[in-house]
């Protein structure tokens, strides 16, 4: 699925805004019977433009004080030195998004915790065991100027 039309663009817009909306609302606000918003949802469920659907939580409400982006350089670049941190970073709790990058480091990870002692011990017990670690470089947020909630919806 890859052509959207204003309709599928206007329901992944207030999808994104108000996932908890109703379907009768969405569908007054897009100008469709409810079975027809429903099932233009269901099509975007399907076609795996919708991956999912959550909960925004306050990260200080569940105990989070600290939200850390961490540059790791890897030691070795092959395939299987590669794999073994990917899958490594994959049972790291604290570690929320990894990304692969370009530039000087080799993945950014945004990491969390709860304060400054339990990063430190969590960069000395974790992060530095990880495979094929060779770098760490951290940069601690200070604060958010913006944090979106949704994408921008560039497809025709």
């Amino acid at each position: 699925m890859n052509k959207l039309d204003s309709i599928d663009k206007k329901i992944l817009t207030l999808l994104q805004q108000r996932g908890r909306i109703t379907n009768a609302e969405l569908s007054k606000r897009v100008g469709l019977s409810a079975a027809s918003a429903l099932e233009r949802v269901k099509k975007l469920e399907r076609g795996g433009i919708i991956k999912g659907y959550h909960a925004r939580l306050d990260p200080a409400a569940v105990g989070i004080g600290l939200v850390i982006l961490v540059e790791v350089t890897l030691a070795r670049h092959q395939h299987d030195a590669i794999l073994r941190f990917v899958e490594a970073v994959q049972t790291v709790e604290e570690i929320v998004d990894c990304y692969h990058v370009t530039g000087r480091a080799d993945y950014l990870l945004r990491v969390v915790a709860k304060d400054i002692p339990s990063y430190e011990l969590f960069v000395m017990e974790t992060l530095s065991t990880l495979p094929g670690v060779q770098h760490i470089e951290t940069m601690m947020i200070l604060s958010a100027v913006k944090e979106s909630k949704g994408l921008p919806i560039m497809v025709e």
